[in-house]
């Protein structure tokens, strides 16, 4: 019964702001979150520009944390700034790196592969868990696809970025572009499960929808239950 709230793609800039932003907050409260995870795309502008539209996130209140990853768009508006406002808003941000949470799941986080061209490292899905106990493992990783992933030994993945192809008929173009993966759950080759959510807010580069609702996720958790002999 472990609760995972799953928020992706905010893209708080031009078109969505606090006042927007405060609403996904309260909407989230209101789902009791066990964690709240955050997969990439918060942003779509500088730390001084958009810092006070980004207050509403300390809002957040999860039982045993929020957690976050950095996407491709917070690399072109100075991810390192951005990292220091999302932690001290209270997001744990995992850069291929794992947390334990309560009953042995461990949470881990890559970075965006964007990382690499900015100075940083790409994402390593061995390195975020690497040390950790055994157990469920759940990665957060902005792209559904990127480098190495889905990697085994996950339990599930959850991604973002697709926008879950913003208008119905494009889905097949985004998929094409990340192997298949748009938008809902999926077996992956790796025996794990991928979920992609269809974001929570719009790209200010095509602030559109057409048959893909904007998605605040709700994701219960339980123990896979052992056949009697």
């Amino acid at each position: 019964g472990f609760t995972l709230v799953q928020l992706s793609d905010l893209h708080i800039g031009p078109v969505q702001k606090k006042d927007w932003l405060s609403e996904v907050v309260r909407k989230t409260n209101a789902l009791s979150p066990d964690a709240v995870v955050i997969t990439g795309d918060m942003i779509d502008g500088l730390p001084e520009a958009l810092s006070k539209e980004m207050t509403p996130l300390s809002g957040i209140r999860a039982r045993f944390g929020v957690f976050g990853v950095t996407g491709n768009h917070e690399y072109y508006y100075n991810a390192r700034g951005w990292v220091r406002e999302f932690q001290a808003l209270g997001i744990t941000m995992l850069n291929n790196e794992h947390r334990v949470l309560p009953g042995g799941l461990v949470l881990g986080g890559v970075p965006d592969h964007t990382a690499a061209r900015f100075g940083g490292n790409g994402p390593d899905a061995s390195v975020a868990f690497l040390g950790a106990p055994s157990g469920p493992r759940i990665l957060l990783s902005h792209k559904p696809n990127d480098e190495g992933l889905p990697a085994p030994g996950v339990s599930l993945q959850l991604s973002g970025h697709t926008h879950g192809g913003l208008i119905f008929f494009l889905a097949p173009l985004i998929g094409f572009y990340n192997a298949g993966y748009v938008n809902g759950l999926y077996h992956t080759p790796q025996g794990g499960l991928l979920y992609v959510s269809p974001g929570t807010g719009l790209w200010n580069g095509f602030s559109c929808r057409l048959g893909v609702p904007s998605e605040i996720t709700r994701i219960v958790l339980h123990r896979e239950e052992k056949a009697a002999r």
